[in-house]
């Protein structure tokens, strides 16, 4: 079985520019590990103003890396989600288009059937009570 990563063109080209040599299979694979091996292990969100030069530069080696993904995973994400969210903003405009248009072609005359009904009761009741009123 393969499992299968997306990559921006974008992204996949600076990969290839920095790799003129490698297949793409064999590129697609190195991206695969180089990721893999940078989320491997913990890692600390912040660190302390004690911490060593070493300490420090040794967690920043750890951390950009991660920064970097994390600022490509969401460029990514953008660039996916933007033609989800524009079909979504067109189906949201057609609903409202068209129940504008129910509201403006079939309720006035719901309205005014039920107008007319209740008329129709009131003189029903009307009617009877006048009749109840006779009887007794």
């Amino acid at each position: 079985m393969r499992a299968t990563t997306r990559v921006l063109h974008g992204d996949w080209e600076r990969f290839r520019r920095a790799n003129p040599d490698t297949d793409e299979d064999a590129l697609a694979t190195e991206i695969v590990v180089r990721g893999r091996r940078r989320l491997a292990g913990e890692w600390e969100e912040f660190i302390g103003p004690d911490v060593s030069r070493e300490d420090r530069l040794e967690w920043l080696r750890r951390w950009i890396p991660r920064l970097a993904a994390d600022i490509a995973t969401l460029g990514f994400d953008l660039v996916e989600n933007r033609g989800r969210a524009a079909e979504a903003a067109r189906l949201e405009e057609a609903t409202y288009q068209h129940d504008i248009e129910l509201k403006k072609d079939v309720i006035p005359e719901l309205k005014a059937e039920a107008k007319t009904l209740r008329a129709e009761m009131r003189r029903l009741v009307e009617y009877f009570r006048r009749r109840e009123s006779h009887r007794g």
